[in-house]
């Protein structure tokens, strides 16, 4: 029997952003396809355009919290038999709105995402917990806000590189590593993250 299948965009993204559905058919039997029927199961609703097995659209500004959009698609084949299938994807909430004559508009994903990277937080380390703390850092002209924290480890004195053991919000300062043994070195790095991308990763301290 013939399928369909919805690609959607692969990651969150935020206001502004440009994004695409496809549905892929698989066929068998020598069917065709015959026509595509894309539609959206719940709001925010946004306008989809586009002929064929592709629809276009714009990422919808969504105050806070952020919310995932729903969407569906049915393929008709020549054999009269249908499919169909669906594909999420999370609009991330817009963290500044700019004032204009007209009142309040929401910053798009495009231009936060060519803002400056934020600069390396100040990191710490209280060696009997593995537990890191670090300072918030300092947004630079022109920059976005702190969106969220990664924290990496790496072995001390193997030569292995670093690993990401947690993302966590922002105003959260502080991480335990509770993978961690008792008595085991570690070297630990913090790096702040807003819309443009993840900045500079602090000097390492170490367990």
């Amino acid at each position: 029997m013939s399928s369909v299948r919805l690609v959607g965009p692969g990651q969150p993204r935020g206001y502004g952003a440009a994004l695409s559905l496809t549905a892929v058919a698989t066929l068998t039997g020598g069917a065709t396809v015959t026509g595509y029927t894309f539609r959206q199961t719940a709001a925010p609703f946004v306008a989809l355009a586009g002929t064929g097995n592709t629809r276009t659209f714009t990422a919808p500004a969504v105050r806070t919290g952020g919310v995932t959009l729903t969407f569906a698609v049915t393929a008709a084949f020549s054999d009269g038999t249908t499919a169909s299938d669906t594909a999420t994807m999370q609009v991330l909430p817009v963290t500044e709105w700019l004032a204009t004559a007209d009142g309040e508009v929401p910053m798009t994903w495009q231009q936060a995402s060519t803002a400056p990277l934020l600069p390396a937080p100040v990191a710490s380390i209280d060696p009997a917990t593995h537990r890191v703390s670090w300072t918030v850092p300092a947004t630079p002209a022109g920059g976005r806000p702190v969106f969220s924290y990664t924290v990496q480890r790496r072995p001390v004195g193997t030569g292995e590189g670093y690993t990401t053991i947690g993302v966590v919000p922002a105003g959260t300062t502080s991480f335990t590593d509770t993978s961690a043994a008792a008595g085991s070195s570690w070297a630990y790095r913090v790096g702040a993250s807003s819309l443009t991308g993840i900045g500079a990763y602090s000097a390492e301290v170490r367990s």
